[in-house]
């Protein structure tokens, strides 16, 4: 059976705010969330994530995602180096070209966010580096829904182009709506029929939600293993041998 993931639910100062938002999220068909909070508040929240987790251990998976909001290389590096054995999930918005081409290369990052300031870096030969390593482009739609008129037009347009592009690459993506409250939720069914206004196939925008952040999620959690190897090797113990009467 299919099971959903909502790809980003951004971490709050309240607890309560948000596992209110994650009861509602089990309700309409998501199996799991991407519990999303910036590096530079990694800290402040680190203990109310733990909480959170706690809560819904056995109910509803909940894997931790850090948005990395640095824009130094160097310091990107050090931040790789200290949280990746720590968290699930790592994704990036880079804003000029040559971060872009930096993401793109390191393979400690999973995701990278397509957002209104950095459509254009998005190119073929950018997409096929993300192609090559595996990389995700999130297309965060949660802006459609609360941009009118003109400006609307102006930002799916853009979105439509990168989408094309990603399809023809042949680039992994995530489809998301991340909620900021009870309204801006989005059942798996109407996320799809978002996507579809994007331009993506039906059955691509479905494996979004569900296929595509799962694999990712299992690689991931092996690769922390103390087992791991390569992706599908692991170190297997040998059964001790009991000694001869």
């Amino acid at each position: 059976m299919r099971t959903f993931i909502l790809t980003r639910l951004n971490m709050k100062d309240e607890v309560e705010h948000v596992t209110k938002l994650i009861d509602n999220i089990s309700n309409i068909g998501f199996s799991g969330i991407f519990l999303t909070v910036r590096y530079s508040e990694y800290g402040k929240h680190r203990n109310m994530i733990k909480d959170v987790i706690s809560t819904y251990r056995d109910n509803f998976d909940i894997a931790i995602r850090i948005d990395i909001d640095e824009r130094n290389r160097n310091k990107i590096k050090n931040i790789l180096t200290s949280i990746r054995k720590n968290v699930d999930i790592i994704s990036i918005a880079p804003d000029k070209r040559d971060l872009a081409a930096f993401v793109c290369r390191d393979r400690r990052i999973d995701v990278i966010d397509v957002t209104q300031n950095n459509f254009n870096l998005f190119s073929d030969s950018m997409l096929r580096m993300c192609r090559e390593n595996n990389k995700v482009l999130e297309f965060n739609l949660i802006e459609l829904l609360y941009t009118w008129r003109d400006r609307r037009v102006r930002i799916l347009g853009k979105l439509r182009t990168v989408a094309r592009r990603a399809l023809r690459m042949h680039v992994k993506f995530f489809i998301t709506v991340s909620p900021e409250s009870f309204y801006d939720l989005r059942n798996p069914s109407e996320i799809i029929y978002i996507g579809k206004v994007l331009g993506f196939p039906r059955e691509y925008v479905k494996d979004s939600i569900s296929i595509v952040p799962s694999e990712i999620l299992k690689i991931n959690r092996e690769k922390r293993s103390r087992d791991f190897v390569l992706p599908g090797v692991k170190i297997v113990k040998r059964p001790e041998r009991k000694e001869e009467e």
